[in-house]
């Protein structure tokens, strides 16, 4: 994908509302993936992105959302897992346990079937996470909820903490023992007790430290009290010390030997972890578009796309807490109406309508859902291009015109029918004549390109141009005049005026000189934009009634044909029917000539006979004038069936001549076709078949498939 400029994302605030979505993340790796999200341009891969997170949205509205949690990164942890013999530390251990444990949830929560049914995008992200359960287990059977060693994690552990527990309750009894002794004595100072050095002191007087025989650990800063650890408890402590070297010593044991049983399951503790990481993205997404109440649109399709009820994401949530409603617009751009000449007063919202399609396409893209009815429709574009903004260089000594045209030579070079092109206040900067001109020849350019944009510009000849030249359309900011204020409602297909005078006199400029600039003005640049609105407007309406008036003829056009369809197919019965009723008396005919040949046998030579063989002769000749009237039947269904159906082709129907049967063809191989006929197939030669356009009546047998070969 190319995009131009380079700072096109801020432009049109990709980036600030990619800002707002990480936001939701409750990782760090997955808020890294949205400030990632560049758009795609395969349309599997945006419809996959926006089926997952409208699936997570619904999930979220139905109140079954999926589990969640904050995580942490685990790949240096994997990484030193891997590596043979390596002892993690308690808190990598904890980091992998949130991510198994998180894994799990999601997989058991996407077990229900139920729930994959409803959200089968999101079912193939959570079952593809592979975990043995035994892991959680082992690293809950070594630690509690808070991240602690349990006491009991081995035999050998709980031995050490029982013998820490009891040698602990004796110190402390000695401890106490002695304070009471040298409290009552005197010895003491206030405090009676302190810490220092991990170990438990008493606080003493500083002219009684030679009565209390132990260990000094440290001194007040004034030299005033001294902090001594009595002789009595020296020993158990060191025995207390020494069990937690051991404890210690256990711990490591443990959780090598579960750092053992971890490493083989490296590989499929990442992979769930970047499915964590993926869901916490979609999720975000999700709540994102749940404050925005954004939607689901078609991706792709014919040429152009279909905004139906279109709003600014940013600013639908800056007037939401203003308590402000966001107004919404329609625009569609297809391959007749490829770019939108939009005109207006200035802060009418020209801009933001502009920047707003580009936004929105950059979202469907992105797998983010957009701020728009749901059934809108948004084009797959593989080139962003944007003239935005003062775009002057001092850098490259550019002027601002000059640097505006730099980027319509850029995009005149570069873009192609799958780029949209977005240009604001096209033509300022320059002498409004020649720079209108160069922006009509500029547009005509783009046009021919066969791109799609939208242009905003104030220029009365750019929107003359739009009215005159096929491939664009006019729309205007609406504008309140008795208030002089904007709606912000976008009109398409009627060019706005710039309101420049009204507004000018409602800022209080002196009326002598509105006045002079009126006369300046000139009545024929006020009565253009007049005379656009109104030849706009019968455009418009001639469009609507020409519109209804091949909507009538298409319709009138499909039942004609549905009449004569339907009479040929009756023609068709009827004679078919008659067919079958000559077909039938036939049949009764020949029937009763073998009745009157075995009573010719059997009276012989006698008059009887006689009468017998005359009844007969003429029965012979009834069968003849019934055969001679089917065979013209026949022939005319034919004759009938070839003049109405179309050509013998893969997917159509045909009827086997010299048969009443019609079947579906199936394929053709050469000079034969096979077709199939209620549960058979047959194969039969390709000019012993007529087309025909369905079957009119289907034989339906209990029996098995077979191939019959009737070449």
């Amino acid at each position: 994908m190319e995009n131009y400029p380079r700072d096109i994302f801020e432009k049109l605030e990709f980036n600030k509302l990619l800002q707002l979505i990480a936001a939701e993340c409750l990782g760090a790796d997955g808020k890294q993936i949205i400030l990632d999200t560049r758009p795609l341009t395969q349309k599997e891969e945006i419809e996959i992105s926006l089926h997952e997170t409208d699936e997570y949205k619904k999930c979220i509205e139905r109140g079954a959302a999926l589990p969640c949690g904050p995580y942490e990164n685990i790949a240096s942890d994997l990484f030193l897992l891997s590596k043979d013999g390596y002892v993690l530390e308690v808190e990598s251990i904890q980091r992998i346990h949130r991510i198994l444990f998180l894994g799990t949830q999601v997989y058991n929560y996407f077990q229900d079937y139920i729930i994959q049914k409803a959200a089968p995008h999101l079912s193939k992200i959570g079952l593809s996470i592979d975990l043995d359960s035994r892991l959680i287990k082992d690293i809950e059977r070594i630690f509690d909820d808070e991240g602690n060693v349990r006491p009991n994690a081995s035999e050998g552990l709980l031995k050490i903490s029982k013998a820490i527990q009891n040698k602990e309750r004796e110190t402390e009894k000695t401890f106490h023992q002695e304070l009471l002794f040298y409290r009552e004595r005197g010895y003491l100072t206030e405090g009676f007790e302190t810490i220092r050095n991990g170990r438990t002191v008493l606080m003493v007087a500083a002219e009684y430290k030679r009565k209390i025989p132990g260990i000094i650990h440290d001194e007040s800063a004034t030299g005033k009290t001294v902090f001594i650890e009595p002789e009595k408890t020296l020993a158990l402590n060191n025995e207390v010390h020494n069990l937690y070297a051991e404890r210690r010593a256990e711990i490591y044991k443990i959780i090598r030997e579960l750092c053992h049983q971890l490493r083989p399951f490296g590989p499929s503790i990442e992979a769930t972890f970047k499915s964590i990481v993926t869901l916490d993205a979609v999720r975000a997404k999700a709540r994102f578009g749940l404050a925005t109440q954004a939607s689901r649109p078609t991706i792709g399709g014919k040429a152009g796309f279909d905004l139906k009820e279109a709003r600014n994401p940013l600013l639908y949530l800056r007037l939401k807490e203003l308590e402000r409603k966001t107004v919404s617009f329609d625009l569609s751009l297809d391959k007749t109406n490829r770019f939108l000449i939009l005109s207006g007063p200035n802060a009418g919202g020209k801009s933001v309508t502009l920047k707003t399609i580009g936004l929105l396409h950059l979202m469907a893209q992105s797998g983010i859902l957009v701020t728009a009815n749901e059934n809108s429709r948004m084009s797959i574009f593989h080139h962003f291009f944007a003239d935005i903004g003062d775009q002057q260089s001092l850098e490259d000594d550019l002027s601002t015109y000059s640097s505006h045209l730099a980027n319509m030579k850029y995009f005149l070079e570069n873009a192609n029918d799958k780029t949209l092109v977005l240009i604001d206040e096209f033509g300022s900067g320059t002498d409004p004549k020649i720079g209108g001109g160069i922006a009509e020849a500029i547009l005509k350019k783009l046009q021919q390109i066969r791109c799609f944009g939208t242009v905003t510009t104030h220029y009365s000849n750019l929107k003359y141009f739009a009215f005159k030249n096929h491939g664009f359309i006019n729309g205007s900011m609406e504008f309140d005049k008795k208030g002089l204020i904007p709606t912000y409602q976008l009109m398409v297909g009627k060019p706005g005026s710039s309101f420049a005078f009204e507004i000018a006199e409602k800022t209080g400029l002196p009326e002598d000189v509105i006045e002079y600039a009126k006369k300046r003005a000139g009545k024929h640049e006020q009565s253009m934009e007049e005379m656009l609105v109104n030849l706009q407007a019968e455009r418009q309406e001639f469009e609507k009634k020409m519109t209804l008036v091949l909507e009538k003829e298409e319709r009138l056009d499909r039942l004609m044909k549905t009449y004569d369809q339907l009479h040929g197919e009756l023609e068709f019965r009827r004679k078919k029917l008659k067919l079958e009723q000559k077909e039938a008396t036939l049949y009764q005919q020949a029937e009763m000539q073998k009745e009157l040949q075995k009573m010719l046998k059997n009276l012989k030579a006698t008059t009887k006979a006689e009468e017998v063989q005359k009844v007969l002769e003429e029965k012979k000749a009834d069968t003849q004038v019934i055969a001679e009237q089917i065979g013209q039947i026949k022939t005319e269904m034919y004759t009938h069936t070839v003049k109405t159906q179309k050509a013998i082709e893969v997917g159509g129907y045909a009827q086997v001549r010299n048969g009443t049967s019609i079947g579906k063809i199936l394929s053709i191989d050469k000079e034969t076709a096979e077709l199939e006929m209620g549960f058979f197939k047959i194969k039969v030669p390709l000019k012993d078949l007529i087309p025909s356009s369905k079957p009119i009546e289907t034989q339906r047998e209990n029996s098995a498939i077979r191939v019959i070969s009737v070449e």
